[in-house]
């Protein structure tokens, strides 16, 4: 099974100015809740096969959300879309309600 991604403090503070996070803030909202589920999946360090397994779909359909995901928050990497959420105080997806994936045990 891989290893989560760990995240520098260097890489933490480089990938937080580049992101632009007041603008991309107002779009945390407009994230569906499967969207929201995946995102959180992925600040995690879960690969997209890992992802897919948990949720039950296939990893092109992850991958095509991620995709959504990035576009919505105007991101382009994994470890920016990490950042969003490690910084952000509370994640919801668009009815307010905050997801929790069950992600397996290593």
């Amino acid at each position: 099974m891989p290893s989560p991604v760990i995240l520098s403090e260097e890489d933490v503070s480089s990938e937080v100015m580049t992101v632009g996070q007041a603008d991309a803030r107002d779009h945390l909202g407009k994230l569906s809740p499967k969207e929201t589920e995946i995102a959180r999946l992925v600040s995690r360090g879960l690969p997209n096969k890992l992802i897919a397994d948990t949720l039950g779909m296939s990893p092109n359909t992850v991958s095509t959300h991620l995709s959504r995901i990035y576009c919505k928050l105007r991101v382009r990497t994994r470890t920016q879309l990490a950042v969003r959420f490690v910084t952000e105080p509370q994640h919801h997806g668009s009815n307010g309600v905050r997801y929790q994936a069950e992600v397996p045990a290593d």
